[in-house]
Order: C-alpha cells, then sequence, then structure tokens
C-alpha cells in the first residue's frame, strides 16, 4: 500500500517537473516597484524604468505585468466579459466565462518566453491614444470563440476600465500559450491590456539575464532609485524560486512517502526472507529424505517456492485493494495521476513479486544443496 501511495505521489512530482507552465522560468528575476508618489503616470514611469533596465549589460529581455505568474497564489483580478453581439445582462453575465486580467508592456511576452501564437505582441503604438487592442491566451481564445478566428474579435470589459472612456471596446491582435498565474495546477482563462492603455499599474517587473539574475539585483535597485529616489523596490527573487517554492508541497509528500515505501519495502523483504529462510530449516530432514527416496533438486526449488507464493498471493491481493481504498484520500495532492493509475499498480506488484522471487529463491538453493546421508548420518 505504501509502496503504491509513494509511486502515485513520485509520479505526480515528475509530472509537475515537467509541466509546462506557459513560459520559462530560467535567468528570470523578478521584483515588484512601487511608483506611487513620481510625478509621471504610473505605466509611463514604469516604461521609462524598462528601457534604463533594458540597455543594462547582461539584460536579455525585460517587462512588466500587473501580477506575475505564482505572485499570490489562487488571488489575482478577474473579469467580466462582453462579446460584440451581447448586450451587459444577467444572462450574458452568467453564461460568458470570468477572464484572469492581467496589464502587460510589450517586453514581458519575450522576457518571460511566452509563446505568440497568432497574431501580434503589443507594441510601443498601443497607447491612450491609439484603439484598444488585447492580447488573449490560447484557452480564452477556444472558450469564447470556438472554431472561429479570435484575431480582430471585439470584447467589452466593464469592470476593468482602460485609460480613456469608462468602456471601451478591445479588439484581440494577437494569442499566445496559456499561462498558469493563480497555480501550478491551476489554468485561467487570461486576457491582457497593454500597459500604456491601463489604468491600473503593470509593477511586477522580470528581467531575463544572460548571467545569474541575482546578479543584476542591485544594479536594478540602483537603476529604479537613480531614476527617482522615492520608488520603492522589493520582493526580488528568481522565477526558480518561485517555481520551487510552488511545488514544494509536492517533493514533501514524495519525499515523505518514498521514505515510507522504502522502509516498508526493506522489511517486507527482510520479513519474507526471514520466513522462507525459517520455513526451509524446519523442513531439512524432510527435504533430505525426498532427497534420498529419489527427488529431483528441481522438486525441492519447487517446493520452497510455493512458501513464498502462498504468502504472495493474498498479501499483494490485500495491499492492492487496501491501496485502491486508500489512494483516494491523497486524491487532493495527486497531479495528472489518478489514484488507481494502472501503470503504477503494475509496476508496483511486479517489483514486489521480483522481491518475492528473490527471497525465495536463495533458500530454496540452499534447501536443494542439502547432502541427505551427511544430514541423516548427523541425526
Amino acid at each position: 500500500m505504501l509502496l503504491i501511495a509513494s509511486g502515485l505521489v513520485v509520479r505526480s512530482f515528475l509530472n509537475l517537473r515537467q509541466l509546462d507552465l506557459g513560459f520559462l522560468p530560467s535567468d528570470v528575476l523578478a521584483l515588484h516597484v512601487d511608483p506611487r508618489g513620481v510625478k509621471a503616470p504610473a505605466n509611463e514611469w514604469v516604461r521609462d524604468l524598462l528601457a534604463r533596465l533594458a540597455a543594462l549589460p547582461q539584460v536579455e529581455a525585460v517587462g512588466a505585468v500587473y501580477l506575475r505568474p505564482l505572485a499570490l497564489g489562487p488571488i489575482g483580478q478577474e473579469t467580466r466579459v462582453i462579446l460584440e453581439g451581447q448586450r451587459d445582462s444577467p444572462d450574458v453575465a452568467r453564461d460568458n466565462p470570468a477572464l484572469n486580467f492581467q496589464i502587460a508592456t510589450p517586453g514581458y511576452f519575450p522576457a518571460m518566453r511566452i509563446q505568440l501564437k497568432r497574431g501580434r505582441l503589443f507594441n510601443d503604438s498601443d497607447t491612450a491614444r491609439t484603439s484598444r487592442v488585447a492580447v488573449v491566451g490560447e484557452s480564452t481564445a477556444r472558450r469564447l470563440w470556438p472554431g472561429q478566428d479570435p484575431i480582430g474579435q471585439r470584447i467589452l470589459m466593464p469592470t476593468m476600465a482602460p485609460v480613456g472612456p469608462p468602456t471601451a471596446w478591445r479588439m484581440v491582435v494577437g494569442v499566445v500559450s496559456d499561462v498558469r498565474y493563480r497555480g501550478i495546477d491551476d489554468v485561467r482563462l487570461d486576457v491582457y491590456d497593454p500597459a500604456l492603455q491601463a489604468s491600473q499599474t503593470a509593477g511586477e517587473i522580470v528581467v531575463r539575464s544572460t548571467a545569474h539574475p541575482g546578479a543584476l539585483a542591485s544594479v536594478i535597485q540602483t537603476e529604479a532609485r537613480r531614476q527617482d529616489p522615492r520608488v520603492l523596490v522589493e520582493r526580488m527573487t528568481t522565477m526558480d524560486a518561485v517555481i520551487t517554492r510552488a511545488i514544494a508541497p509536492w517533493r514533501f509528500s514524495a519525499w515523505m512517502f518514498s521514505l515510507f515505501g522504502v522502509v516498508a519495502f526493506v522489511l517486507t523483504t527482510v520479513g519474507l526472507f526471514s520466513l522462507v529462510s525459517l520455513d526451509v530449516a524446519d523442513r531439512k530432514h524432510e527435504f533430505a529424505v525426498r532427497l534420498a527416496l529419489g527427488a529431483r533438486r528441481s522438486d525441492i526449488l519447487r517446493s520452497v517456492f510455493l512458501v513464498g507464493v502462498r504468502r504472495l498471493v493474498p498479501g499483494v491481493a490485500l495491499g492492492v485493494m487496501t491501496a485502491a481504498a486508500a489512494s483516494r484520500a491523497i486524491r487532493s495532492i495527486l497531479f495528472e495521476v489518478e489514484p488507481q493509475d494502472v501503470t503504477t499498480y503494475v509496476a508496483v506488484t511486479a517489483l514486489v513479486c521480483g522481491v518475492v522471487s528473490v527471497a525465495s529463491y536463495i533458500p530454496a538453493r540452499h534447501a536443494a544443496r542439502i547432502d541427505p546421508l551427511a544430514l541423516l548420518r548427523r541425526q
């Protein structure tokens, strides 16, 4: 039971390690800037800061977003959406999904290596004086416009007023890969506003470095305060560290169940070997007599193996049934693995059968080598 539980949790952890997050976390430094109190509009101030950071050596790409991935766990900003041709009514609000709202600068997507699937990304010409645009995630495009081309579609987000009119239709100009913003195992429907068209601040800066990202921390702080001494720079971390913290519960569970599984595995192996060895010791005289009467050594081997098999079949059956019932209790810590995963059950059963075979073979080999005449003379 413990081996199956550990197998399920370890497979979940491996799935997490291989998971497509929608972005590439390596070599990325993340930090938060608070430009409140500066004279320029917040997002324009952030744009100027990003230009200064982009000129630094070892900076490959830099951008800013409203809430970086996994910034606040399951907490984020959601918005209602109205499609072109729909009226703002309770039925539409109920039927249309809520979208995970983000504000991003043009450099955010290349800095995070978020893939462009269709259309274009934001550029410097997407400002408050130009037509409102938006970029959506793949799942958003499939959910809102199934079987249609999302490029050129128009959406209205009444709860997210852009700079300018209180309500404005946004035209979808690009589709990007889904990003796991709220959690490793939580995929939402993403929509992005360009920072210079948004009223909220894109204060989460991400910097992709050609060297170790931690080496840029002090330089970035200096540049931000050189631009304005009143700015607050905080929460500096690497995206690798963010991902490590996010998968820590699964890693702990994998180690814990693996430890218990290994202990159970060793105890089972030693116990079974001891039982079969004791059985062989008790039956030495029987084996000697059978060999003296003409029994073949293969018959002795088969007889000893049957002892292990008699313990194997009910033990494995009971273990599998117990594991099938108990594995439902760990469903919450499994990721992309079913509690009754056939591969895990078959692998663990094969492992136990192999251990039983080895634990039975060694005593059986000793039993088959018994010299009946020497043993009977000692008696």
